[in-house]
């Protein structure tokens, strides 16, 4: 076969050689057309295309294959001939340089075309592609085929005519690739996973090459966290590493082309869950956390939560203050969830703040939060201490007002317990504030005690104030307004009578609180279902002008319901039913009092015209024209001159001593404000009834400087004077009259029996008052007795007055009479009572006062309807 072949060879090259030696030139294009094959492909077909102008009958093809870093190896050809038949020769492909072939085509014995004029693909090349990338090329003509030592072909076509035709060779390129692998299943979605568990994913991965020249895929994670093994398989051990992640993996193969995934992994945390958040502060305490609390004190409890991941991921629960409106500092363990606020004594912690405490688990978007309100009261209630800015003085009317510091504290009602001095100052009556009055506070009350529960101990003066905001009885309702009082206000304005006793003045006279039990001096809020009660009470210290916290031990009834003695005592900010609010002990009290004023501080002594020239003759006037025509003379200064009236330094006031004092100075008996021994003399005063009138006799063993008789029930009435030497002068003013014995000379009435005056005109005339002094103005103790029956039910001023230790006490009685005397000290208590029936007349009482303490005391005379008090003065 292979001789065969030979010899048609041979004889196709000679007779091409022969044609082409005669031919006329004719145009035959021999083209290897272009293609790309995949790496390690078998049986891929080139195509040898022709373009003849003519119709050829035979050809012959010397190709080469020229490696330029791809190759491939030729081991087939079919022909598409007209006539003929065709063939190959590929012996010399052997994969090395210069491997050539050869095709050719003849029709023997004929010259019928093999191949028609015009192009078509004459030869299609079955090839084995190599696994090297590249290109390699086909030249179809320019090479030579030495058949024999003698015979060389090339690359030679012959026409019909049996002619050769020129040829022009198209060297084909061929482009040997790889293919680039890629991935079949390329997340299209965000992969999702827990905290708690690993993140994976199995890649599937292709290559068109897989399969040939031992192709193979390599896995590589190119970004983000994690690794792949050789199947493809992602892992990372995510635990806690929650959040949004990009990943990016790649899939090379042999030839080193990349194919790259681009995935988002999304790990999850599940939000910590909130267990224990404090209560709303209006709830009773829970034993955990204290939200409802006094200025000063410390707000105090816990948060706590859990995490839903399990473990635990991203990390353990922590604790943080996200935010609080409050002042001072607030503080929040981060581990445990404890937190506390110290407030302090100031009212601008008092009010209602917001606290939120944040738990985390690492992951900021998904920290939960405990939001809470705490409530710090604070009260202040403070009893004003007048006599600071402006004089108070004796003998007047003073306002005291009970203040409130509460700082917004909404308030349904209120109950004070107020003690006070009685013997300086007169309970007149209480009235509210103007703020809760121009709000239609609907209730004010009060009363005077004693209440009891404080025995021996009870002050001589308490007043229970009680306000209500809201008593239900329909419209119209107080303003909405009025349940929460601004930071200071005016609660209740006490009224108070001061005392017109001399003794007491400069003295600073202590208004404060008392306690009997837990209701006393309380506040409740607009629900009524809270109460708030004392915490501190603070003394006022007049000398040193400061605040004393009082000792309950030390201050039975006057430091806070703690202060309140056995048996009576209770634990007052406790409740029985721990579910129902508790008192809350949050409020501080001060107390207050009323400054009266100095004598001098307000004129000097004895300038009673306030011209500033004391003890002269304008004075002694005026002090004259007071006695007889009442307290309407002094029009200039009403106090100041009723300060400046006490002469003779005794420490009363418009006395007729202080008059003949001030006459002994302008005379020159006597110098200005020389103390004077009061009471240290007595003097008997005899009232007779009689056909002319009322006459007045005295008894004395001392010269009498003066004299001042008042009798009530007169409208009107004539005084003839009986004493030698004196002025007697006298008016009736408000069916009163009066009679001033005196003599601006200094005249007197000596000692011994002297009849002063008759009164006529009147009927029924009462003595009032008698007040006669010694010739140095020196008040005497006055013992007046009627020289006939009483006419009229009257209890004298008892003698001497003051005493030590005894005392006589005179009732006169117009008819026989069941009669009582009762004496009190000046905290309302009854230390001594007289009773008997007598016929009419006079009835003295002694009383022996041995082992009673100094100070002024009451007695009370009733017989039948009939009742007066008067008062006395103890000195040891």
């Amino acid at each position: 076969m292979k001789q065969k072949n030979l010899t048609i060879l041979s004889l196709l090259t000679s007779l091409m050689l022969l044609v082409f030696a005669g031919s006329a030139l004719a145009d035959v294009t021999v083209t290897f057309n272009d293609a790309t094959f995949d790496v390690g492909r078998t049986g891929q077909t080139i195509e040898m295309e022709v373009t003849a102008d003519n119709p050829i009958s035979m050809f012959d093809v010397i190709a080469e294959i020229v490696d330029n870093g791809a190759w491939a190896t030729v081991t087939g050809a079919s022909f598409n001939l007209l006539n003929g038949t065709g063939g190959s020769d590929l012996t010399r492909i052997d994969g090395q340089p210069e491997d050539i072939f050869r095709l050719y085509a003849t029709n023997l014995g004929s010259c019928d075309p093999v191949l028609d004029a015009g192009t078509s693909v004459v030869v299609e090349l079955t090839v084995d592609i190599g696994c090297v990338e590249g290109t390699f090329n086909i030249t179809p003509t320019g090479i030579d085929w030495d058949i024999d030592a003698f015979t060389t072909a090339t690359t030679t076509f012959v026409g019909t005519d049996c002619a050769a035709e020129p040829v022009q060779g198209v060297m084909g390129t061929y482009t040997v690739k790889s293919n680039a692998p890629f991935f079949t299943n390329c997340p299209t979605e965000d992969l999702i996973f827990e905290c708690t568990e690993p993140a994976n994913y199995d890649f599937d991965a292709d290559d068109l090459d897989l399969g040939y020249c031992g192709e193979e895929l390599t896995y590589a994670v190119v970004s983000g966290p994690g690794s792949i093994d050789s199947d493809g398989v992602w892992t990372w051990d995510s635990f806690g590493q929650v959040g949004i992640h990009e990943v990016t993996v790649s899939v090379t193969d042999t030839y080193e082309n990349v194919a790259n995934c681009a995935f988002t992994v999304i790990i999850t945390n599940l939000p910590p869950v909130v267990d224990y958040c404090p209560p709303s502060y209006d709830v009773p305490f829970d034993g955990i956390s204290k939200v409802w609390i006094c200025f000063g004190e410390e707000a105090f409890g816990t948060v706590d939560a859990h995490d839903q991941d399990v473990p635990v991921c991203p990390g353990p629960l922590e604790f943080y203050l996200e935010s609080f409106n409050g002042p001072g500092t607030f503080t929040v363990d981060p581990n445990t969830g404890d937190w506390s606020w110290q407030t302090d004594d100031e009212p601008g912690y008092a009010g209602i703040w917001h606290a939120v405490i944040g738990v985390t688990d690492g992951v900021p978007e998904d920290d939960v939060f405990c939001e809470f309100d705490i409530k710090v009261t604070g009260i202040e209630v403070k009893i004003a201490k007048t006599g600071e800015d402006e004089f108070v003085f004796q003998g007047t009317y003073t306002t005291v007002p009970i203040f409130a510091f509460v700082d917004g504290q909404d308030v349904g009602g209120f109950e004070f317990l107020i003690s006070y001095d009685a013997s300086a100052l007169t309970f007149v009556g209480a009235t509210l504030g103007s703020y809760l009055d121009d709000n239609n506070w609907e209730y004010l009350q009060y009363r005077t005690g004693p209440f009891g529960n404080c025995g021996d101990a009870c002050p001589s003066g308490l007043v229970r104030v009680v306000g209500i905001n809201d008593v239900n009885d329909g419209q119209p309702h107080p303003d909405p307004g009025s349940w929460h009082w601004p930071d200071s206000i005016t609660v209740v304005d006490l009224k108070f009578y001061v005392t017109d006793d001399r003794t007491y003045e400069c003295q600073f006279i202590p208004i404060g609180f008392y306690w009997l039990d837990c209701t006393d001096n309380t506040i409740a809020d607009s629900t009524g279902n809270q109460i708030i009660i004392s915490r501190n009470v603070y003394w006022y210290n007049r000398p040193d002008d400061q605040y004393i916290l009082l000792d309950p031990a030390m201050s039975p009834h006057k430091a806070g319901w703690q202060s309140i003695p056995d048996p009576y005592y209770q634990q007052c900010d406790e409740i029985a039913d721990p579910s129902k609010p508790f008192p809350l002990g949050c409020m501080d009290f001060y107390y207050g009092g009323v400054d009266i004023a100095c004598a001098d501080e307000i004129d000097l002594r004895g300038d009673l015209n306030l011209n500033n020239i004391a003890n002269e003759i304008g004075d002694a006037v005026l002090y004259t024209n007071f006695f007889i025509y009442g307290q309407p003379v002094f029009d200039i200064n009403l106090q100041g001159q009723i300060a400046a009236s006490d002469v003779n330094n005794d420490g009363k006031v418009l006395t007729v001593g202080d008059l003949i004092y001030l006459i002994r100075i302008i005379t020159g008996d006597a110098v200005p404000f020389s103390k004077l021994a009061p009471f240290a003399n007595s003097v008997d005063v005899a009232i007779a009834n009689n056909s002319n009138g009322i006459t007045v006799t005295t008894d004395a063993n001392v010269d009498l400087g003066g004299a001042l008789f008042v009798f009530n029930g007169v409208s009107s009435a004539d005084v003839i004077p009986n004493v030698h030497g004196m002025d007697v002068k006298y008016d009736v003013v408000d069916e009163q009259l009066r009679v001033l014995v005196y003599d601006i000379e200094g005249a007197y009435v000596p000692a011994g029996e002297n009849e002063l005056f008759t009164v006529v005109g009147v009927e029924n005339a009462a003595l009032a008052d008698v007040s006669i002094v010694d010739f140095y103005g020196a008040d005497l103790n006055v013992n007046t007795y009627m020289k006939a029956l009483p006419t009229a039910f009257a209890l004298l001023q008892n003698s001497p007055n003051p005493f030590n230790p005894s005392t006589d006490i005179s009732l006169d009685l117009p008819e026989a009479s069941q009669w009582s005397i009762d004496i009190y000290n000046v905290q309302g208590q009854l230390v001594k009572s007289f009773s008997g029936y007598d016929n009419a007349g006079r009835v003295t009482v002694t009383w022996d006062a041995q082992g009673m303490a100094s100070g002024i005391y009451f007695y009370r005379a009733k017989v039948g309807s009939f009742t007066d008090v008067r008062k006395m003065v103890l000195m040891k």
